[in-house]
């Protein structure tokens, strides 16, 4: 039915719980690419983030009775792919020392952009396995979708100042993650998000579209 183009999600979803298949289908069409992109940037690997985005939308079908439709259906859907992720990481547990392996020092290569890169990815890696979900979720949504905090607050069910006092905790956690990296007996190193905002990512489309990238607010 080409009118489910326009349906909003929560009421697909609804019509998905009744038994209509094609309203799921369309579920799966509209959030594929946004769930296959936030599981590769967790694993970076495109078969082990396919398999994964499979199994989310699997589980969301065979788990519809317990969605909420008077709720937002992106949260609950990237939870899902969340806790796929975690359980691979239960299958495969992480190497020992994560941390150190997670938070690269952005100095070590003489190629910048390559190490910014690096730490976009490990950055997102230390972040989805470690933050509690709604600071993940926002984080997300804030810093690779490039969506205002207004638009999360909306998605989320939650007050703007919520979502910037969630930011601010993520913020806090992944400098004291990335402060902790550093060799024990080596030059001691103030990480505050100032300077690790310079290699933080936002979306391929705000790249795309030569967009300003979105910068943390210093007074969240």
């Amino acid at each position: 039915m080409q009118e489910l183009e326009t349906w909003p999600d929560e009421r697909l979803a609804a019509h998905a719980q009744a038994g209509h298949l094609e309203a799921f289908d369309e579920l799966v069409r509209r959030h594929h690419a946004r769930v296959w992109r936030f599981l590769y940037t967790c694993c970076r690997d495109s078969h082990t983030a396919a398999d994964l985005t499979q199994e989310t939308f699997v589980t969301a079908y065979r788990q519809l009775s317990r969605f909420d439709p008077g709720r937002a259906w992106v949260p609950w859907l990237f939870t899902l792919a969340r806790n796929k992720w975690r359980d691979f990481l239960r299958r495969r547990p992480p190497a020992a020392d994560e941390l150190s392996d997670s938070l690269p020092d952005l100095h070590r290569t003489p190629d910048e952009q390559t190490a910014r890169q690096e730490l976009w990815s490990d950055l997102w890696s230390w972040a989805a396995r470690h933050l509690p979900p709604k600071q993940f979720q926002v984080l997300w949504h804030r810093y690779h979708e490039d969506l205002p905090c207004g638009e999360i607050a909306s998605t989320l069910g939650l007050t703007e100042i919520h979502v910037k006092v969630l930011l601010f905790r993520a913020r806090q956690a992944l400098a004291r993650a990335w402060k902790t990296r550093a060799a024990p007996g080596s030059q001691s190193r103030e990480v505050s998000w100032t300077a690790t905002e310079r290699a933080w990512p936002v979306s391929t489309t705000a790249q795309t579209a030569g967009a300003t990238p979105a910068k943390p607010d210093p007074n969240p």
